[in-house]
């Protein structure tokens, strides 16, 4: 009777459902897919952003109908995307690795795992970039400071990666980039958070 009850609870716990009550960002059967240079960004990824990234082989052991009913991003192939087409598309939004075909209008397909994982860490760090926005906005000071370091913290790790990974090739396309001239035209007083914000990206600022 012990080894019966045993198997059915170990039975139970296998086929327990996921939860995504904080989650933002879910990854479906990509596993087979990584390689060395997108297993990095994913770890780092997870590492980064405070349990706010499922990873599932699995879309069976998702509860779908658990959650905050927050926006989430799913990243999958689009023969599973297809599987959960009945999703509601206003908190659902999915991402898919289409491997033959995909279409090139079609921002939301991608023909190789590099360029899906890519898309996974710029909308992570979009994120954190806009809730530093919003926080500023509100008046929130001290929390934008944190949105904003946040997102940088996860934009330079990703430069380390990419540089580990493209030794020799990134600084020979950095070379290539002819300058740019970009305008921005804030407030006197809005000038602090434009070069908080974008400090990494421009070189100088001026009223």
């Amino acid at each position: 009777i012990y080894r019966s009850a045993g198997l059915i609870s170990l039975f139970l716990i296998s086929y327990i459902l996921v939860s995504l009550e904080n989650i933002q960002y879910v990854l479906i059967n990509l596993s087979s897919y990584m390689t060395d240079f997108t297993s990095a960004i994913l770890d780092t990824l997870c590492s980064l952003t405070s349990n706010t990234i499922l990873i599932c082989d699995d879309e069976r052991r998702i509860n779908f109908s658990q959650n905050s009913n927050q926006p989430i991003l799913v990243f999958t192939t689009g023969q599973i995307a297809a599987r959960l087409n009945k999703l509601p598309p206003e908190q659902f939004t999915f991402f898919t690795l289409e491997n033959e075909n995909p279409k090139i209008d079609n921002k939301h397909q991608f023909a190789t795992i590099e360029d899906l994982i890519s898309k996974l860490a710029d909308e992570i760090v979009q994120k954190y970039r806009l809730e530093a926005k919003e926080c500023h906005d509100r008046g929130e000071l001290n929390q934008a400071k944190q949105y904003n370091e946040i997102g940088r913290h996860i934009y330079h790790e990703l430069i380390r990666i990419h540089e580990k990974f493209t030794t020799g090739i990134t600084q020979k396309i950095l070379n290539n980039i002819e300058p740019s001239l970009i305008l921005l035209v804030p407030k006197n007083e809005e000038m602090n958070f434009v070069k908080q914000t974008f400090g990494d990206y421009f070189s100088s600022y001026h009223l």
